[in-house]
């Protein structure tokens, strides 16, 4: 099936089914938007553990008993990026223009964050002179987590915390939404974002494959840690095969909670991670879906995304500013405050200012690159092997013309 903007998908939906309700409830359904807001508060809440108590406390939860449960949080992020992402795609199926639109989205609200970073918190709490801290080279390379390249730390800043040395570790999951982006475009070269059943038999295949070859090595069964990037891509690439077989998936809430359990436990066990991502996805998608009333307060902007990058440093400096409180709630409230906050600020001054703007945006890069292509075509041409056209004497049928006396 195409990505095109007018497929009998968008406009005949199969009653019963995916399609059919993101026909009635909207493409900007509200339950995506309080999906967001939510995970991006159970990872904030999280984090508090984290930053409280440090590594060791952290690994308790991942050896419990609801390791599982705490390891679907990031998958269902990258899976709705992934079934939202589609819809971006099948919007504007140009290569250069979805490219463009993910840039737009993401790199502005990275940027403020890490020069807030870098020029004003880190000047703040380091140990250094400030000399020293504006020359060291850590210093310089923490700026070049605006481009995907994550450098988690600053001169001297966050030494003496329970986690100490880490800037903002939610920066980790930068790189891979890159990749799955690039990944992406790359599968748009090669036709295969038009051939979902192709692309279906790839993704559903990793899945299914890769836990029997972990079993088959006899892989460790506990799983620890926030989630392997490659498995947070596969969740990725499966949110978008559900928007691509929307048409086909049952849109059922019973079907989805189920789907939800069985990722769960699917989590829990490292070798079986892959079988619970296209479960997450479609579960993930079935409760975006769901009816929900606007929420005033949260329904002005998107305030995921600012949430999600910038709580991990007001959680640093929580620790830093209070060592003698360790209590996580303690933290998680001092964080979601200015956390909000902050986000408010990001969508209202930053995000939605850049995003009102693309289609001048786009307009530009499209007159970039054919001004591009107009100076590298005459430069291109000797190379190109053009044939030199016939004389009309080699022309079948060409009867030379004789003189008159």
């Amino acid at each position: 099936m195409a990505l095109t903007p007018h497929s009998t998908v968008a406009t005949n939906p199969r009653e019963g089914t995916i399609a059919a309700q993101l026909a009635v409830i909207g493409p900007h359904a509200n339950g995506f938007h309080v999906m967001r807001i939510a995970l991006a508060i159970v990872v904030v809440i999280y984090h508090t553990v984290l930053t409280s108590d440090g590594p060791w406390w952290d690994m308790l939860y991942w050896y419990g008993d609801f390791r599982g449960l705490l390891l679907a949080m990031l998958p269902m992020f990258f899976a709705l990026s992934g079934f939202l992402v589609a819809g971006s795609l099948e919007r504007t199926p140009k290569l250069s223009q979805f490219l463009t639109l993910r840039a737009i989205r993401l790199v502005p609200a990275l940027a403020v964050e890490v020069l807030l970073c870098a020029l004003i918190l880190g000047p703040m709490v380091t140990t250094l002179p400030l000399t020293e801290y504006f020359t060291n080279p850590e210093f310089f390379a923490y700026f070049r987590n605006i481009v995907g390249d994550v450098h988690f730390t600053l001169p001297g800043v966050f030494q003496n915390v329970p986690f100490p040395n880490v800037v903002n570790g939610s920066l980790w999951t930068v790189p891979l939404e890159l990749q799955g982006y690039g990944l992406l475009a790359i599968m748009m070269i090669l036709g295969l974002t038009k051939r979902r059943w192709i692309l279906a038999a790839l993704i559903l295949g990793v899945c299914i494959l890769e836990p029997i070859r972990r079993f088959a090595i006899q892989e460790p069964l506990i799983a620890t840690g926030p989630g392997e990037g490659w498995m947070l891509i596969t969740c990725f690439f499966c949110g978008m095969l559900v928007f691509l077989f929307r048409d086909k998936l049952a849109f059922r809430f019973w079907l989805g909670g189920l789907a939800f359990v069985a990722a769960v436990a699917c989590f829990h066990f490292r070798p079986t991670h892959y079988w619970g991502a296209p479960l997450i996805a479609y579960a993930t998608v079935v409760m975006g879906l769901v009816k929900i009333p606007r929420i005033p307060v949260i329904s002005n902007g998107d305030y995921s995304y600012g949430l999600y990058v910038f709580a991990f440093p007001i959680q640093q400096l929580f620790a830093f500013a209070f060592p003698g409180i360790r209590e996580w709630y303690w933290n998680g409230l001092f964080t979601l405050t200015l956390g909000f906050a902050y986000a408010a600020f990001s969508w209202h001054c930053v995000e939605n200012p850049v995003l009102k703007r693309k289609k001048v945006i786009l307009a530009w890069v499209d007159r970039t690159i054919t001004s591009f292509k107009s100076a590298v075509r005459p430069v291109l041409a000797p190379f190109r092997g053009r044939k030199t056209p016939a004389s009309p004497e080699s022309q079948p049928g060409h009867t030379a013309a004789t003189p008159q006396p």
